[in-house]
């Protein structure tokens, strides 16, 4: 009878979604925690669009290189910013990256849409071009960029998340 059922088991289709985990993002108040994020803003997504990257854990590790072997894809998100809550940066655009959903927790950006983001630097082996048909062999760049997921709190509830936002950064 067990050998029927482990081979029933076996013959069942796999999970469809994957889920990612997170850090717990409150503390035992139940407060948000903000306090570890490079970038908070407010913004308008212009664009989205897909970029590949090397892991550089994986060329730490041999698994790939800067120029041949696995590779990852992501979403650049380019957002008008109407307010900068946390950031060096001064201009009205910022490109930040996030993975494209499922178990690598990317948050599904939606064009035309205002957000709450909180993101942190990350450095990325970004992918320019590919030199072969198969796509194995390309060449690359090194890049810090702001980051985000479902985890950091980026929200597209931003009336409320941005009235906490200006009582804790003093803002109008």
């Amino acid at each position: 009878m067990f050998h029927i059922l482990y081979l029933f088991s076996t013959l069942l289709p796999a999970p469809a979604k994957v889920n990612c985990t997170c850090v717990p993002l409150y503390d035992s108040l139940g407060n948000v925690i903000r306090g570890n994020y490079d970038l908070i803003l407010k913004g308008r997504v212009e664009k989205i669009d897909t970029v590949f990257y090397v892991d550089e854990g994986l060329v730490k590790a041999n698994y790939s290189t800067r120029d041949s072997g696995v590779y990852f894809r992501a979403l650049m998100v380019t957002l008008n910013v109407n307010n900068y809550f946390k950031c060096d940066k001064a201009d009205g655009k910022i490109s930040i990256i996030t993975g494209i959903g499922g178990g690598d927790c990317g948050y599904n950006f939606k064009e035309d849409k205002s957000y709450i983001v909180y993101a942190q630097k990350q450095p990325y082996i970004l992918i320019d071009s590919f030199n072969d048909e198969n796509k194995t062999s390309f060449k690359s760049h090194d890049e810090i960029l702001f980051e985000t997921n479902v985890c950091t709190g980026t929200t597209d509830q931003v009336t409320k998340e941005e009235a906490l936002l200006k009582r804790q950064f003093n803002k109008k």
